[in-house]
């Protein structure tokens, strides 16, 4: 049972916001009931009224030579106008945050204001400035072990130098991600941010380096329950070995791998893992337990509306079908496979599942 109570209620918040004004309206200038005020308007999603009782409580609390306290409302009445859409004045606050932080001096609160910024940077579609923002927090929120903010401003890292095309740069900010997560000794974030390091090597090209960040990845997420994400790096070591004609060691990896999604009960990987079954079958020589393991594999795709897995899926099908004699189901088969490539955009490849459907249609094709 969670231990986190419930939201409060709408009426809650309500009877919250006229307790607080009665209060108000004897003690005007108490900032604890001003940010308290402020907050039950965030929460009813009033961020405009929320900003104006921040910045009422900052002014109290310059006044009474607080300015730390003075930092954080500003940043408190930033964030509420950056969920507002105001972003121009949330800009302003946002600087003064930062500024105020940096003055008193106190390094992690201006990286947590900057991290708070960047987010509204990146709301405002201002991807340059968020990032030089991203990058000015994080040394300050590693010092200060905060890790949840420092994981998420990496991440975003991440995914900025992704949109530019810049798979270094991402590998770079992927790579401080899981040394951070491992001083964190969060194995999860860890076990992701490894998985996440072999995704990029991939793209990159380098397999090997795949392989190894995806193998110490899979214990991580094993422990984690991250039942998805551990399916998809198994598929990954799959499909690489595969890829170099490691069948045996194909064969183990789908086993484990499917002993997980049939665990869990994941349609769509449980196709998969049987096509790949299925695949492996071919290469062995052994066409008609292959055809029931790719039968098996496209039902479950296509239950799981998975059309990107189907088309290959059924190529395979089709290969199966024509090596066992069963020329009209593997015409079928190829139809199938190339009308998919063309829903999913991919004419080149539909046109070459047309050519050897053409092939086979004329007895020419090997499969």
């Amino acid at each position: 049972m969670s231990s986190t109570p419930p939201p409060p209620s709408t009426r809650a918040l309500e009877e919250a916001r006229q307790r607080l004004d009665r209060e108000l309206a004897k003690h005007p200038e108490d900032a604890k009931l001003l940010l308290l005020r402020g907050r039950a308007d965030e929460r009813l999603e009033r961020y405009e009224d929320a900003a104006a009782f921040f910045q009422r409580a900052a002014k109290v609390l310059r006044a009474e030579g607080d300015r730390a306290g003075e930092a954080a409302a500003v940043l408190e009445a930033a964030s509420a106008y950056g969920r507002a859409g105001d972003f121009s004045r949330a800009r302003l606050l946002f600087v003064r945050a930062v500024s105020t932080f940096e003055e008193l001096p106190d390094a992690v609160g201006a990286g947590r204001a900057r991290a708070a910024y960047a987010r509204m940077l990146l709301d405002d579609g201002q991807a340059a400035d968020a990032e030089e923002q991203l990058r000015l927090c994080v040394g300050a929120l590693e010092q200060g072990e905060v890790w949840d903010t420092l994981g998420w401003a990496q991440e975003r890292l991440v995914q900025l130098a992704l949109a530019a095309d810049d798979l270094e740069g991402a590998l770079a900010a992927a790579r401080s991600a899981v040394e951070s997560a491992a001083r964190a000794k969060d194995r999860p974030r860890f076990g992701a941010g490894l998985a996440q390091v072999a995704r990029l090597h991939l793209a990159s090209g380098n397999w090997g380096k795949a392989r190894q960040y995806q193998e110490r990845a899979l214990p991580y997420l094993r422990e984690a329950e991250a039942w998805v994400p551990l399916l998809e790096g198994y598929l990954m070591l799959i499909d690489g070995e595969l890829a170099e004609g490691g069948v045996d060691r194909t064969e183990a990896l789908i086993g484990e791998a499917t002993e997980v999604a049939d665990r869990v009960r994941k349609p769509m990987f449980q196709g998969r893992l049987r096509v790949r079954s299925g695949e492996v079958l071919l290469l062995r020589g052994d066409p008609a337990r292959a055809r029931a393991l790719l039968q098996q594999g496209v039902e479950l795709l296509q239950r799981a509306g998975d059309l990107r897995s189907s088309a290959p899926a059924f190529e395979a099908l089709g290969r199966a079908q024509w090596r066992l004699g069963d020329r009209d189901a593997a015409l079928v088969a190829l139809d199938r496979a190339a009308w998919m490539h063309r829903q999913l955009g991919d004419a080149e490849r539909a046109a070459d599942v047309e050519a050897v459907r053409a092939n086979a249609a004329s007895g020419a094709w090997k499969g």
